[in-house]
């Protein structure tokens, strides 16, 4: 006779159709072909076209998972999530900077004394020697361990 048996793997249903003896010998020969299933359960099928190759008209687990797993919505939602988490360093690169720059334009306008001693620095130049020095910090804390 033939018969649909209907099994669970991961969250999902699917059926695999077969001939067999008995409903006992159609959960047997769905749970060797999918192993680790669950068996779910069994009906025998009736007015239906006998397909030669059954196996190839019904999705089975290996199938079922590709498909799920081709979507291609999670790929561009991933390239949009990138996108505005780069856009936001961006943006907050910018905004560190600026502070920066305009502390240090305060300190130099506010003492003289001060002017004097470090006028040589541009603030990209103090810019890039606090970055320099935190992954001086970084690499040797890194090498000693």
């Amino acid at each position: 006779m033939r018969c649909r048996v209907q099994l669970y793997v991961a969250g999902k249903t699917f059926y695999e159709e077969m001939e067999a003896v008995d409903y006992d010998h159609a959960r047997q020969i769905a749970l060797a072909r999918n192993p680790g299933a669950t068996h779910v359960s069994t009906t025998a099928i009736f007015d239906e076209p006998d397909y030669e190759t059954s196996w190839a008209s019904s999705p089975s687990y290996d199938e079922d998972r590709s498909y799920s797993s081709s979507d291609s919505t999670n790929g561009l939602g991933g390239l949009v999530v990138l996108g505005i988490a780069g856009w936001l360093m961006w943006e907050a690169w910018k905004f560190g900077s600026a502070i920066v720059i305009a502390i240090w334009q305060w300190i130099l306008g506010s003492w003289q004394w001060f002017m004097g001693l470090f006028s040589f620095m541009s603030p990209q130049l103090l810019v890039g020697l606090v970055l320099g020095f935190f992954f001086l910090v970084l690499v040797i804390g890194a090498l000693d361990e």
